[in-house]
């Protein structure tokens, strides 16, 4: 519920009552912080590069790696095809960039230490899945052979987050010479 996007907060799906009104300069919206977050560190790199000299700055995708959270969030993996179809086309609309590529990497989640999980963890990989398949600027990224931190469960390792960086970008070029 972290970042849901003011579509999934005006639909009433998740914990929607967390979220609130933000306002600055440049943007308005009724969201959750992660969703608000996400645009301002956008919306921050244009304005540092663009002072840096940057006459026109061409944002080209968005690598998104997030979904481990819904599959232990009660009644989030039912609705994890709206709550991330939404994200994106709110982030695509507040950025102005309707065909924004979204590389979306496949959740995992330490099933082997948690077995209760593994059915919620199957609807939220279906749901990335359906979404991936149902946006032609969207592509699935495996991440099923990445190894996790022994003592954290949760996070990749050093190198398989340098294989999941390398495996974004590649994801993002296909799409963008689509």
């Amino acid at each position: 519920d972290y970042f849901l996007s003011p579509t999934s907060v005006s639909q009433y799906l998740g914990a929607a009552s967390s979220a609130k009104q933000y306002v600055d300069d440049t943007d308005e919206a009724y969201c959750c912080v992660g969703f608000w977050n996400t645009l301002k560190t956008f919306r921050t790199a244009v304005a540092k590069a663009k002072q840096n000299g940057y006459t026109t700055v061409n944002i080209v995708g968005m690598c998104w790696m997030q979904g481990e959270n819904d599959v232990i969030t009660n009644g989030s993996p039912a609705i994890y095809d709206k709550l991330l179809a939404n994200f994106i086309t709110d982030m695509r609309n507040y950025l102005e960039i309707p065909t924004l590529s979204f590389a979306i990497g496949l959740a995992q989640a330490p099933t082997e230490n948690m077995p209760e999980i593994a059915d919620e963890l199957a609807i939220v990989q279906a749901a990335q899945r359906k979404v991936a398949n149902n946006d032609n600027c969207a592509m699935l990224v495996d991440t099923s052979d990445l190894t996790r931190i022994p003592t954290d469960h949760w996070h990749y390792d050093t190198t398989s987050m340098l294989q999941l960086g390398q495996r974004f970008a590649q994801a993002i070029i296909l799409l963008n010479t689509k």
